[in-house]
């Protein structure tokens, strides 16, 4: 009788991994910036994997959470034929509210090592759309080249079947080159003195707005 329970057992929790890996993300990525030493010929680079154990999957919307929100601080940009060649850079609330708003730890963590668990929203998003389809086991490659600093960023993929693939917190940071996870990634940050301005110019219509009230 207790063999029968152990195999009823076993067989249930068989049925289980499997159930569980057909709804896994499908998608990992590498992170290969060169300015995190990530191995790529970009200051920021990005190779999404079709992992090994899906079909084929379309893509139709890559993005990640940035502090940069500057276009001219981005140049050399590349994405895969069937994508938007130059990405959209913008404040969450100007990318419209079907995005989700990306995450980020406001410091660079290494690749293959778990970020800190204390995160906060990031200032906006950088956005490719198109429609690819990825075959089992292929890549795809986004970039642009931005010589400010990094911090870690959440990511994002949207596919056909509506299901999400998208960075997680408690996974290690993604990369670098050929090194797949469903971690954060590297994404820039403003120079200093660019945020130091920006806080400025927020300080400065705050007290607009409380002179106006009075």
């Amino acid at each position: 009788m207790k063999k029968i329970m152990f195999v009823a057992v076993c067989a249930m929790l068989l049925t289980a991994g499997f159930a569980l890996g057909s709804t896994a993300p499908p998608l990992n990525i590498s992170c290969e910036g060169t300015l995190c030493s990530g191995g790529g010929q970009l200051d920021y680079q990005y190779t999404l994997h079709n992992n090994i154990f899906n079909g084929p999957v379309t893509i139709t919307e890559f993005y990640i959470g940035t502090q940069d929100l500057a276009i001219s601080d981005y140049s050399n940009w590349i994405a895969p034929e069937g994508f938007t060649p130059t990405a959209v850079v913008a404040a969450w609330d100007v990318l419209g509210g079907g995005y989700n708003v990306m995450s980020t730890t406001g410091t660079e963590t290494p690749h293959g090592v778990l970020p800190p668990q204390s995160t906060f929203a990031s200032s906006g998003g950088i956005l490719w759309t198109g429609n690819i389809t990825l075959g089992v086991g292929e890549t795809i490659t986004f970039g642009f080249d931005n010589p400010n600093q990094s911090w870690d960023f959440q990511w994002d993929a949207l596919t056909t079947t509506g299901t999400n693939a998208m960075g997680s917190i408690y996974v290690p940071i993604a990369g670098p080159t050929d090194t797949y996870t469903g971690g954060y990634v590297h994404s820039p940050v403003p120079e200093p003195a660019t945020i130091c301005l920006f806080g400025l110019g927020v300080l400065s219509l705050m007290r607009k707005i409380e002179a106006q009230r009075k």
